[in-house]
């Protein structure tokens, strides 16, 4: 079988074969760039998998009082029209809290060339109120991010 095709006619069909070869891998790697440069919207199954809490029932705030880095009262009314992102922490804490905040810190990163910007904000509770006061407080949020509320 083979003496039916000249030298011509098999390097034809290599050449056909290679560039096909060539046209399926570009077409499997624009279809692959395609897909990652896409929004990826995580469903709730996926969300609470990646260690998000959700509440089927929106949860009332009970009434709060608490005073931030500048000494002003931290109360109820400052979650008004706002996403928080809250972390509980403590400032002498060596690994989490900071590994956290800077985390939040990379997230406001990408919030500020959003509408999410203005309506976001990152707050650090204490677990530790004796010793984090809030003269304290304050160098060590404003470390990670000046917007970050203590």
């Amino acid at each position: 079988m083979s003496e039916n095709f000249s030298h011509s006619d098999r390097q034809n069909g290599i050449r056909n074969t290679v560039a096909g070869i060539i046209i399926f891998i570009v077409v499997v790697l624009a279809l692959f760039v395609n897909r990652i440069s896409q929004e990826r919207i995580l469903s709730p199954k996926e969300m609470v998998a990646n260690g998000a809490v959700m509440f089927s029932v929106p949860r009332e705030i009970s009434p709060l009082t608490l005073i931030d880095q500048n000494q002003q009262p931290f109360t109820k009314s400052r979650f008004a029209d706002k996403w928080t992102l809250v972390f509980f922490g403590f400032t002498h804490c060596p690994d989490i809290c900071p590994t956290t905040l800077a985390l939040f810190d990379q997230v406001s990163e990408i919030l500020a060339d959003t509408e999410y910007a203005v309506d976001t904000q990152f707050l650090l509770v204490s677990l530790d109120p004796l010793r984090d006061t809030p003269e304290k407080m304050k160098p060590y949020v404003e470390y990670f991010n000046s917007d970050f509320i203590g």
